[in-house]
């Protein structure tokens, strides 16, 4: 084999892993179509909050969840494994609820107040889901977008910027 031959077949190689590694990254479409999948997501957790049976409703928001993450997964060509997604959803909610469940006791004592009670909880749940909907799918898009897979979560970044993701959608939808 000559030099020239060796050359090109290396730039040939080359040509081929730039074309490889292009292929792999989400492109601005991949991006709109992640935010058009938090979106409609974002909307059906929403409407899973008005859902009046306590823990149907949680159960229900959950099941919205793990379907967008789903979506997204598939979206950019990562495997989802619904127990990884699952423990990785708990975390990521425990994270939220906290910070805004922070009335507790009084919180509940309010929603037993008849009439009253029920139109808080009729507007309060249902942008709660919406809320901590879209920031799930945000942040997890923007780990899938950036590579990253369930299977290497820092669940602790994420966190942080869950937290901050739903503070700044709580604050759009108030």
């Amino acid at each position: 084999m000559s030099s020239n031959q060796g050359a090109a077949q290396n730039t040939d190689v080359a040509d081929d892993a730039v074309t490889a590694d292009t292929a792999t990254r989400p492109g601005p479409d991949t991006a709109r179509q992640a935010e058009a999948i938090v979106g409609y997501y974002s909307k059906w957790g929403g409407g899973a909050g008005f859902i009046p049976v306590p823990f149907l409703d949680a159960a229900a928001i959950a099941g919205v969840q793990i379907k967008m993450l789903t979506e997204l997964s598939r979206l950019y060509k990562v495997p989802f494994e619904e127990n990884r997604g699952r423990m990785a959803l708990v975390t990521l909610l425990g994270t939220i609820a906290p910070s805004s469940l922070t009335m507790g006791a009084m919180g509940a004592a309010i929603r037993s107040v008849p009439l009253v009670g029920s139109l808080l909880s009729v507007v309060t749940l249902p942008a709660f889901a919406a809320a901590s909907t879209f920031a799930v799918g945000s942040v997890f898009s923007q780990h899938l977008a950036s590579g990253g897979t369930l299977l290497d979560i820092n669940v602790e970044q994420m966190k942080d910027e869950v937290s901050k993701e739903f503070s700044a959608r709580k604050t759009k939808t108030a």
